[in-house]
C-alpha cells in the first residue's frame, strides 16, 4: 500500500516537473507602441490607453502567438529579419482575437515582429536559436 502511494506521488511530481519545463520555454515579446509614420516608440505599459495585445514566441513549437483582448479590424502582422531587413512573413487578418504564425523553417537569428491596426504600430524583437 505504501509502495503504491509513493510510486503515485513520485509520478505526480515528475509530471508537474515536465509541465513546468514546457511553460518556461515560451517567451513573451515586449511590444512597444508608436503611431504609424511617427517613429517615436513608447513601451506599451506606459501608454495612456492600456495595451491589450500580447505576443509570445514558443521555440519548441516554432510559432508566434498573438493575443488581442479587444477586437480590431484589419490587423497586419509582419516578421522581419533585423540583420537583413527582409520581410519573412506578412499577413492581413480581418477581425482576429488570436493569431498563430508558423515560424518553422525560418533560420536562426534576430527578428522584428510588427503588429499594425488603425494608426497604431506595435513592434518587438525576438530571437530564434
Amino acid at each position: 500500500m505504501k509502495t503504491t502511494f509513493l510510486l503515485s506521488l513520485l509520478f505526480a511530481l515528475f509530471s508537474l516537473n515536465i509541465c513546468a519545463e514546457q511553460m518556461v520555454s515560451v517567451k513573451q515579446i515586449n511590444l512597444k507602441k508608436s503611431l504609424k509614420g511617427k517613429g517615436q516608440q513608447q513601451p506599451g505599459t506606459r501608454s495612456l490607453e492600456p495595451l491589450d495585445v500580447f505576443a509570445y514566441f514558443n521555440p519548441d513549437a516554432a510559432a508566434l502567438s498573438i493575443n488581442l483582448d479587444c477586437v480590431y479590424t484589419d490587423v497586419t502582422v509582419s516578421v522581419k529579419s533585423i540583420l537583413t531587413g527582409e520581410t519573412i512573413q506578412s499577413e492581413l487578418y480581418f477581425t482576429p482575437t488570436d493569431i498563430f504564425v508558423n515560424m518553422s523553417g525560418v533560420e536562426n537569428g534576430k527578428y522584428l515582429l510588427e503588429i499594425s491596426f488603425g494608426e497604431t504600430l506595435l513592434s518587438g524583437e525576438f530571437s530564434i536559436e
